[in-house]
């Protein structure tokens, strides 16, 4: 049950959703008996007595220019993860002279990073690729 909800507005909940009703019936007949609420949380708590799964990523639905504000709240919140212990090095020619340049991340990063080097055309040519 979450925080937000009294045990009267759950067992209303419980009682409309058993009858049937829509989350806008619902929403309609709380108001009605002045236990409002909001409807994000409705949505949850009526999944929640369906037995359904809570939806995956909810805030796409949100409007951007509420959205931004958000993400940049939850960019300040969040710690920049670490590099990853992988690593890859690509060593070759350019220009005559032998490059080494190296990238740490996660593969995906890694896979990333050889698929720029290998489209560009800073290397003389085909570089190594060192993991």
């Amino acid at each position: 049950m979450p925080k937000h909800l009294t045990q009267q507005q759950t067992k209303a909940i419980q009682s409309y959703v058993k009858k049937g009703y829509s989350a806008n019936q619902i929403q309609v007949k709380l108001r009605e008996r002045h236990m409002g609420l909001r409807r994000k949380t409705l949505l949850v708590e009526v999944r929640r007595v369906k037995g359904q799964a809570p939806k995956a990523e909810t805030v796409k639905y949100i409007p951007k220019k509420y959205a931004r504000a958000r993400w940049k709240a939850r960019a300040k919140r969040i710690r920049l993860r670490p590099l990853g212990k992988k690593q890859v090095t690509l060593t070759g020619l350019h220009k005559g002279k032998l490059i080494s340049k190296t990238q740490r991340g996660s593969g995906k990063d890694l896979y990333r990073f050889i698929l720029k080097e290998m489209r560009g055309d800073y290397w003389d040519e085909k570089p190594h690729i060192h993991s």
